[in-house]
This record gives structure tokens, sequence and C-alpha cells, in this order.
């Protein structure tokens, strides 16, 4: 998709009421589909959903990391060093969180696992769950993660935004040392290819969680 489509005024409203709960369950399930398929796209909802964005600075953001990486990738396959430029994929994944997000945060073997941070979000319901939703995102902000896994695990999976609690309790089992069921929640998450918006943090989790598994 070209950059100019990305900032049409029709995507870039979309993008707002997407994350608002304002379209309807069809008109939600197509721009989930077209995130599926558009990585920049689902990189810039992702970083308005975590960081407070606009739609066109969250674009703007997600466009400068595109050109980064590819620059990245360009310079290090014209090095003629005997380098194994797939050891550089890693790398290049954790700059596309950096920049995508707005924040540094991913997972440093010799550092261990660091949860996925919570900013204030906005709660996609206007139903009574509401309320206990806001209730268990502040438990996780918290660290208050048994109480918070525990809460979010209420919420049923047709939850409007069951990717992002999903997420919030594989990262509050890791945090609780159960790499185990911290496994079986993220590989939920990662099962479901129309679910884009955590994918690289759920991805991010579930290795630490298997490598944890491995080394036990």
């Amino acid at each position: 998709m070209s950059t100019s489509s990305h900032h049409s005024p029709a995507t870039l409203q979309q993008m707002g009421n997407y994350l608002a709960g304002k379209l309807s369950e069809k008109e939600a399930q197509q721009f989930e589909q077209r995130m599926a398929t558009d990585s920049l796209l689902a990189a810039a909802v992702e970083a308005m959903d975590r960081s407070g964005l606009s739609p066109a600075e969250a674009l703007q953001q997600a466009e400068e990391m595109e050109q980064h990486i590819r620059a990245f990738t360009q310079q290090k396959s014209n090095e003629k060093t005997g380098s194994n430029v797939r050891s550089l994929l890693p790398l290049a994944a954790a700059i596309t969180i950096v920049i995508a997000v707005g924040i540094g945060l991913w997972w440093n073997s010799s550092q261990g696992y660091e949860p996925y941070q919570l900013m204030a979000t906005t709660v996609r319901s206007n139903t009574a769950e509401a309320t206990e939703l806001e209730a268990a995102f502040e438990l996780y902000r918290e660290e208050q993660y048994a109480q918070a896994e525990q809460a979010l695990k209420l919420f049923p999976e047709d939850h409007p935004q069951i990717e992002l609690i999903l997420l919030l309790r594989g990262n509050a089992l890791l945090a609780l040392h159960q790499p185990e069921s911290a496994a079986v929640v993220l590989d939920q998450l990662l099962a479901n290819k129309a679910w884009v918006l955590y994918r690289m943090e759920a991805r991010r989790a579930s290795d630490y969680a298997y490598a944890q598994l491995d080394d036990g």
C-alpha cells in the first residue's frame, strides 16, 4: 500500500474510529483484515494505542521505522565482512519495536525479561465490563501481576480488546515465573492470524517463555 493511501483522510479517520470502538462489527473486521496484510498500518495503530499518538504521527513514526530498517539491512548486506546477515534480523526486529511503539522495551537475554509496559489506553467497550477491565489494567500497571492475571482471565474471548487482554495475561504470568502457562496464553494470541495489533510483543514474550522452558 502506498504512503499516500496510508495518509488519506479516510484511513486516518478509520484508525481513530477503530481504537475508539466506533466502527461497526463488519467495519472493524474489514479493518483488521487490512492490518493483517499491511504491517506498517498495524504498527501505526499499535503505536496510537500504546503511546497516544495521533494517526498522522503514528504513521510517520512507522514509516521512519520502515525506512530505517531497509537502510540498515541494505547496508549490512553490502558489507563483505563474512558476517551472517541473518544474525542481524533480531536486532532489526528490536529496532522495529522501538520506533513503532515509541518505547525501548524488548527482551535482552543478558538482562532478563521486562514485562510489557501498559501505558494509558482506551477501554473500547460501552458495556458494564469497561470499569472492570480498567481496574484490571490498573492492577497490571501497579505490577500486581497475580491479581491482574486473575481479573483479566474472566473476560470472554469475544471481548473487543481480547488481544491486549491475552498479551497482558501472558506477560503477567512471565512476571510470576510461570512460563508454561504464559506460553499457552500467548500461543492463543499468536494462533489467530487476524489479531495483528500486538503480534510483535506477543512473539517477544512467547520466545522468552519457550526459552525459559528449554532452560528448565
